[in-house]
């Protein structure tokens, strides 16, 4: 099923976003020169750099809103994301400059998760609950079980796996448990800064919703990157490369808009998790 959305394809190479377009996207003509027809298409609305890509304005978070961060620093969200970046800080951040690594959105999801907020969200409360929220999101996924494995299917991509190996049990006894823990990841909207520049981390679908809504600047978590890999862009035709991200033409979320990036039929995708075991006797030789 068809899945409307909004991409941007137009800054992979010619043959990348080729393929992209073929297998991402419902396509009305997979000949190879359409498909060079509509990248370039894409490329086109794009329009010229952003001069500061990467290089946003940071402010401090108002007084009021201390209360709200203080149930934020309690949530399961947070305590997921220190473990990973011991030192972040809130910040108020534009939200334009912000170097984007996800190559597209879903505009219904994006329209459901700010269904809430179609009126005037401009004040710091309104955009904290919705950027900052400080309970994670429910599922509720597919689960088909069979004799040595368990198989989790969720429509939603924000599952995964929290924690996997051996659990420690509190109730005293000799029993051990193994396997995997499961949860949503943190929905704390949160930028990377790696080497001066930053890097929309999480929360892609509801920055296109706010930018939609004419929001400028946003509540968020920043945490550093020690690493390229730490900003979230894996690369491999998943996410932009370092060299597009990093590079002199690179994709902001000031291109992640209706009148820039290019309106597709994306193909619907799922996550799946599968946890095996088997048991088995070994006889000493």
């Amino acid at each position: 099923m068809p899945i409307d959305g909004l991409s941007l394809v137009g800054f992979m190479a010619r043959q990348e976003g080729c393929t992209y377009l073929a297998e991402r996207c419902f396509v009305e003509d997979s000949d190879p020169a359409a498909l060079s027809a509509l990248w370039a298409a894409a490329r086109d609305r794009l329009g010229p750099a952003n001069r500061r890509a990467g290089k946003p304005e940071i402010s401090e978070l108002p007084d009021s809103l201390s209360n709200h961060l203080e149930k934020v620093r309690e949530s399961e969200g947070f305590e997921e994301l220190t473990e990973s970046f011991p030192d972040v800080q809130f910040a108020l951040v534009e939200i334009g400059p912000l170097l984007a690594y996800q190559p597209h959105v879903e505009t219904a999801r994006s329209d459901d998760l700010c269904r809430n907020f179609a009126g005037d969200i401009h004040s710091p409360a309104d955009l904290a609950e919705i950027c900052l929220p400080a309970q994670s999101e429910s599922f509720t996924p597919q689960v088909t079980q069979s004799e040595g494995s368990v198989i989790i299917h969720s429509e939603s991509l924000n599952l995964r796996v929290i924690r996997s190996g051996l659990f420690e049990l509190d109730s005293g006894t000799h029993d051990v448990v193994a396997g995997v823990y499961l949860g949503m990841g943190c929905p704390l909207l949160h930028v990377a800064r790696f080497e001066g520049r930053y890097f929309l981390r999480n929360g892609f679908h509801r920055v296109y919703g706010l930018q939609k809504l004419g929001v400028t600047h946003m509540p968020c978590v920043v945490v550093p990157a020690r690493h390229f890999e730490d900003t979230g862009a894996l690369g491999s035709g998943m996410t932009f490369g370092r060299d597009v991200l990093l590079g002199d033409f690179a994709p902001t979320c000031a291109h992640l808009t209706d009148d820039r990036a290019l309106p597709v039929h994306l193909r619907k995708t799922s996550r799946v998790i599968t946890a095996m075991w088997a048991e088995s006797l070994i006889i000493e030789r």
